[in-house]
């Protein structure tokens, strides 16, 4: 099944290219790595163009940031692949990552991946961005260190509810695929999302609400490449998106509930990652 790697970035160049060389070994002719700027600039172009790659991505440069919704429709649209995995520029992806996303599409389904947060000095991060990543170094880095945050234990609990609705609330483009005829018959992101939050579980509400089962493969893993945020910025965004996504549901009484109580949730979850953040410099 000839597959499209959709990564959206904007500034994140040391942890792009770790990302890229992560996938080196797993590209192959069905494969191909579309990577969206979002809102690029000049240096964003000239740190790409020196990484060293073995394979050859395809790149779409938008003049100006239009968010991860427009990011990612522009990507699925310069996509040629019939499986769409949806990968973040601070997310390295596991071994056998595209493998096991191909594999798990034997039924009709949208495949929900696992994660494991790292945090490694950005000093390190540069180093490992300038050379390939050799295997003892990915186990040693990755799998010692990696834990699972708060958000992610509870976007499992989603999957154990028989309730396919709720599952939405569990669903990341950090770590997910779908069949392109799937994400068409139920409709590309919705960019009214802007900033951060809650354009990807809108979409994965929709995908439910066509009856295409949304399963979690934990044994798909990648490990996020943990970074600081502007918490005042990152608190304004996911609110006005956890209001609008609210609206969106009106109909849905049950799942309207569980995302009215989840606005507690993730204001004590931005708080806990910043407190993180100032702990541990």
């Amino acid at each position: 099944m000839k597959t499209s790697i959709i990564i959206t970035t904007m500034g994140r160049r040391s942890r792009l290219a770790i990302v890229l060389k992560a996938l080196k070994n797993q590209v192959d002719e069905e494969t191909e790595v579309v990577i969206v700027f979002d809102g690029h600039c000049r240096d964003d172009i000239e740190s790409f163009t020196k990484i060293e790659l073995s394979y050859r991505p395809v790149t779409v440069f938008l003049g100006k940031n239009g968010g991860r919704s427009a990011a990612r429709n522009c990507g699925i649209k310069k996509s040629s692949g019939e499986l769409f995995i949806f990968l973040d520029d601070d997310r390295v992806p596991g071994p056998d990552f595209v493998k096991k996303h191909r594999e798990a599409h034997q039924e009709d389904c949208v495949v929900i991946g696992g994660r494991k947060e790292v945090r490694v000095p950005e000093d390190v991060l540069e180093k490992m961005s300038e050379k390939d990543i050799t295997r003892d170094e990915y186990n040693r880095l990755f799998t010692r260190a990696g834990f699972e945050s708060s958000d992610v234990l509870l976007k499992r609990i989603f999957y154990i509810l028989p309730f396919q609705s709720l599952r939405c609330l569990g669903f990341t483009t950090g770590n997910a695929s779908v069949k392109r005829a799937d994400i068409e018959r139920a409709g590309l992101f919705n960019e009214n999302f802007k900033g951060w939050g809650y354009e990807d579980t809108e979409m994965a509400y929709r995908l439910a609400k066509k009856k295409i089962k949304l399963v979690r493969k934990p044994s798909i893993l990648n490990y996020h490449l943990l970074h600081d945020f502007d918490l005042k910025k990152r608190f304004k965004e996911e609110f006005r998106n956890h209001l609008y996504f609210f609206q969106l549901i009106k109909r849905n009484a049950l799942l309207k509930t569980v995302v009215f109580l989840l606005f507690f949730q993730f204001f004590a979850r931005l708080i806990f990652w910043r407190l993180y953040f100032r702990f541990t410099r």
